[in-house]
């Protein structure tokens, strides 16, 4: 709507009376526009369109002077048929207003010509001619930075130089500033001011093609634009940047940019340079360094290529780690990236990234689809989730086991299948999540969410319930330890008590992340933003809702389960050294019971408790000190339990003698 009102007061504006006694003029002088006061004359922001005439003496006349300062009245205009009777003498400008979405056009006139003879203004147009000039503003085009730099001289502006190929000395040059929004690369190519004609009221130009031949393509507000260059005043060069269409670098050079050529990334945004620095050609300087300092990357930034704007075709990116460019990514001569070598095609783009966290500073990033991240490049592959699928099948196979044998439903049982099931409830989330993620797609934002507040909840569980059972093996040594003949008549007590721990803790923590999540009584820092980024929790270095609501829990609990784990064995040991010294005691036949259960219990904790010891010292040190080769390490780790999980969960509670012959005896 902004445009067609520019472009209605660029045809206001070339009104001519057939008598040249009376015209509508501009109000303030040329380059200048009406700015938070209809009296106030000032340069032209840099989203206006500019205006101009092969006579510019006569595009300013200044505000109407009346008999009476009270007479100057304002009109603003909706739409042309407003001004179908309008009295002279008149002027007309454009208005804006600091934080106006868009702006508005009036006309000052003098009210007491209205007792005089009307005198009308003449509806015959000019001819209107419009294009597109490259860069905003006084900058023109630098070819060698690929972008927009402060004129250095007071050369011809670009609109005189059109009027200049014009053989109408009636006709009017409307430019829309900025780059054309195109659908497929943006080239660039370099002209010379002969290459340059008009045909049917439309500019054309000449380009160069492959063998030496050139091409006619016209140039308009939609497809192209048109910028002078710094030697324009010597060798008399201009730009062209030219849309092509998208299968153009199927053939092509093309560099992939996430954000419009004068935005870059911030948080999960683009915005514009302006609110941080005037340095807009900082992108193409940091990619011809990344290519200079990258020896995989072949491609030639002095050869002609598009520049294709374009966000991979996922829903979410992530930056590619750059230590490891080198080695993992290779960017080939026509613009492809290729990751671990898989070519990424269209789910990757490069780009200046600036964090929140540190807010004077922006990285040149390479931005991927998770599938290609060498952290996730395993849950994206099929064999992935074929081992989630095993995966649940085991612990499917110990839940009923455990069901099935009435013997193993005693409190410790009854704690391994809670366990097991908040084992199972995180796995099919996972699974979910990832198959989301492979394909590409993140679900509506409220199914995402739920998804992320249920995995949230049972992840937490087996991080309880693992507490749980830890406590529950030491607190039956100590109890050995001080009777063995005792026997607990609250079981139903003690297993409540247990539900509480292991799924009221993780319940509590799963409604206040769902609090927090939809309100704003925690700063930005800490609020947690889930479905942002995933459906899971966000994992930002400069937010620290995970640290609170998912690793900090996690450390505590892993903590205690080590301390409970140290205290079992000191038991153990103990309890052990008591039934030597006492051959006849009838307690020896429980402590054989509850030494199975121990060692059931030492393989557990080295099987679960390492791989979340794992997890613990993987966050902390890619949090706080950076990803790099030995984080992975722990990384690697990580997967190689997280694959053999299941499996290792029923060969430790179901792979046994005792429960083989219950088995047996029950069938």
């Amino acid at each position: 709507m902004s445009m067609i009102r520019f472009a209605l007061l660029g045809l206001l504006l070339s009104l001519i009376k057939e008598s040249s006694e009376w015209q509508l003029m501009k109000c303030c002088p040329p380059g200048q526009i009406f700015v938070n006061s209809f009296t106030n004359c000032e340069s032209i922001p840099l989203f206006a369109i500019e205006v101009h005439y092969w006579n510019i003496t006569r595009e300013f006349q200044g505000i109407p002077q009346c008999d009476e300062s009270e007479d100057l009245v304002i009109m603003i205009l909706k739409n042309f048929e407003s001004i179908a009777n309008l009295e002279v003498p008149a002027c007309i400008e454009y208005a804006y207003k600091s934080g106006a979405k868009k702006p508005i056009i009036i006309i000052r006139y003098c009210q007491s010509n209205k007792d005089q003879q009307v005198k009308a203004i003449n509806t015959s147009f000019l001819q209107l001619l419009h294009t597109r000039k490259c860069c905003f503003g006084d900058t023109i085009f630098d070819s060698g930075t690929k972008t927009c730099v402060t004129r250095l001289n007071e050369s011809q502006s670009l609109g005189a130089f059109l009027l200049n190929k014009l053989t109408d000395a009636e006709s009017t040059v409307i430019l829309t500033q900025g780059p054309p929004k195109c659908k497929g690369p943006i080239v660039n190519y370099e002209i010379n001011e002969n290459d340059i004609f008009l045909r049917n009221n439309t500019y054309m130009v000449m380009i160069p093609v492959l063998k030496n031949n050139v091409k006619e393509e016209p140039v308009t507000e939609d497809n192209a634009c048109l910028e002078m260059t710094p030697d324009f005043a010597v060798k008399r060069n201009l730009v062209v940047r030219i849309c092509r269409d998208p299968q153009f670098c199927d053939t092509n050079a093309c560099i992939r940019k996430c954000c419009p050529e004068d935005r870059y990334f911030y948080e999960d945004g683009c915005i514009s340079y302006l609110r941080f620095t005037n340095e807009v050609g900082e992108f193409y300087n940091a990619f011809v360094n990344a290519v200079d300092q990258t020896n995989s990357f072949t491609f030639d930034t002095n050869k002609s290529h598009g520049i294709l704007i374009q966000k991979p075709q996922c829903d979410l990116v992530y930056p590619y780690d750059l230590n490891d460019w080198e080695k993992d990514v290779l960017l080939t001569s026509n613009g492809h990236v290729f990751i671990n070598n898989y070519d990424t095609n269209d789910m990757h783009c490069f780009e200046f990234y600036h964090s929140y966290a540190d807010y004077n500073s922006s990285r040149f990033k390479l931005f991927v689809c998770p599938k290609y991240l060498i952290a996730e490049t395993h849950k994206n592959a099929d064999w992935w989730f074929a081992i989630l699928v095993v995966k649940c099948i085991f612990l499917l196979m110990t839940l009923l086991v455990y069901g099935y044998l009435p013997n193993l439903q005693n409190i410790h049982g009854k704690t391994v299948i809670c366990y097991v099931s908040s084992i199972l409830l995180t796995t099919i989330c996972a699974f979910i999540t990832n198959w989301y993620r492979n394909v590409g797609h993140t679900p509506q934002k409220t199914s995402c969410k739920v998804l992320a507040y249920i995995g949230f909840f049972s992840f937490h569980a087996v991080f309880f319930w693992l507490n749980v059972l830890c406590f529950d093996i030491w607190r039956t040594f100590g109890s050995v330890r001080e009777n063995m003949n005792i026997k607990d008549r609250k079981n139903t007590k003690r297993l409540l008590l247990y539900c509480l721990h292991g799924w009221g803790i993780p319940l509590l923590l799963s409604i206040l992340i769902i609090v927090a999540d939809n309100t704003d009584f925690l700063p930005e820092y800490l609020a947690p933003e889930i479905g942002n980024i995933g459906c899971a929790l966000a994992y930002n270095w400069n937010n620290y809702s995970d640290l609170i609501f998912a690793y900090g829990p996690e450390t505590i609990v892993t903590i205690s389960n080590v301390v409970f784990f140290i205290l079992t064995a000191k038991y153990y040991n103990t309890v052990k050294a008591d039934i030597k010294n006492i051959n006849t005691d009838p307690g020896s036949k429980q402590f054989d019971s509850i030494k199975n259960r121990f060692i059931m219990f030492a393989k557990l904790f080295i099987v679960m408790g390492m791989q979340w010891i794992f997890e613990t010292v993987n966050y902390f040190l890619g949090k706080y000190l950076g990803s790099n080769n030995n984080v992975k390490v722990f990384l690697y780790l990580i997967l190689v339990l997280d694959s053999l999980e299941g499996l290792l969960i029923f060969i430790i509670f179901v792979m046994k003698k005792n429960v083989y012959q219950a088995i047996r005896k029950r069938l």
